[in-house]
């Protein structure tokens, strides 16, 4: 019954307090309640139980706070995955209402066409790593050819610089357009977080930045990716400690929630825009694409293949919070 629901998509009207007004038939149906009366008398915080997808309710709640117009991520739920879409709406009364949806094949069509582009773009990063390895041993030739020339071997200095950047970016680009091979054993937290954070303290003491750490005591175990998760974490502290000016101090705090498990992590740095934050771990910003770019965007594609999800939040004073939530 759900997969014959799941092929057409679902909408649902409700006020900004998650009060429901109104929804269309597939809805009903997928989240097994009896009648239309019975949706009308539920809340968005009933209906994501029913369809066991928390992530639901606490996109709205981000939603609303957020004052956006609309909104379109992916999303699990017990009918597998989806395209979800928050988008704000005036009634006649000038009152705001929430119109959701939840589309099943427009998550599959946008999938196949980032997975042909994919594919693509992993050929054509493969061929430009051959002729850049090509490129590095003439550029290795000229050095050693203006040994004795200063400003010819500065030049050649700069070519092999920029190659070596643009092989780590090749390198970094063809993770992100392979498939991830997560392989989940069973973590103490306590014990991860502590590694994970203890791996950037050589970068955090060459910037006199320094790492605070708040874990949680008995937070309760978890099946991760330790070598993914690890490579995650740490771009996102590697940006944290690389935005805090010199004396700043990178706050970590590691705690538990029913369900998941909470990671924050403040900088000290620059305040961020709105669209700045939006897009901190979007390739697709306008922005020159640079390794810590496709770091970012490495990390949230490892933390959403966790089944978590990570955003961006402005701090009180100043810098950012990170914010990663990981399922347990």
């Amino acid at each position: 019954m759900k997969n014959e629901i799941a092929s057409g998509p679902m909408m649902v009207l409700c006020h900004t307090d998650g009060r429901i007004i109104a929804t269309n038939q597939p809805f009903i149906s997928f989240a097994g309640f009896p009648d239309l009366s019975a949706v009308e008398n539920s809340t968005i915080a009933e209906l994501a139980r029913r369809i066991d997808c928390l992530e639901l309710q606490s996109r709205f709640v981000t939603f609303i706070e957020s004052e956006k117009h609309s909104e379109s991520f992916p999303i699990r739920c017990s009918g597998g995955a989806y395209q979800a879409t928050l988008q704000m709406l005036d009634d006649l009364e000038q009152e705001h209402l929430i119109l959701i949806g939840l589309d099943h094949q427009a998550l599959a069509r946008e999938r196949r066409y980032l997975l042909e582009a994919g594919r693509m773009t992993s050929r054509l990063i493969h061929d430009f790593k051959n002729q850049m390895g090509g490129l590095k041993l003439y550029a290795a030739y000229l050095k050693k050819r203006f040994a004795d020339q200063p400003e010819g071997l500065e030049i050649a200095e700069k070519i092999i610089q920029g190659l070596n950047t643009m092989a780590e970016q090749a390198s970094l680009i063809s993770k992100l357009t392979r498939p991830l091979d997560l392989k989940h054993e069973p973590v103490d937290p306590a014990s991860f977080f502590s590694q994970a954070i203890s791996d950037q303290t050589m970068r955090a003491e060459a910037r006199k930045v320094k790492i605070e750490a708040e874990i949680e005591n008995g937070l309760p175990g978890a099946s991760l990716d330790i070598q993914h998760l690890r490579t995650a974490l740490g771009s996102i502290i590697t940006r944290a400690i690389d935005s805090s000016p010199e004396g700043g101090i990178v706050r970590i705090k590691v705690q538990s929630r029913p369900g998941e498990m909470q990671i924050e992590i403040v900088n000290q740095g620059e305040m961020l825009s709105e669209q700045q934050r939006e897009t901190l771990f979007d390739l697709q910003t306008g922005d020159r694409i640079k390794n810590s770019s496709l770091e970012l965007a490495l990390a949230r594609r490892i933390i959403e293949e966790h089944s978590g999800r990570v955003i961006a939040l402005a701090a009180s004073t100043q810098g950012t919070i990170v914010q990663v939530v990981l399922p347990i």
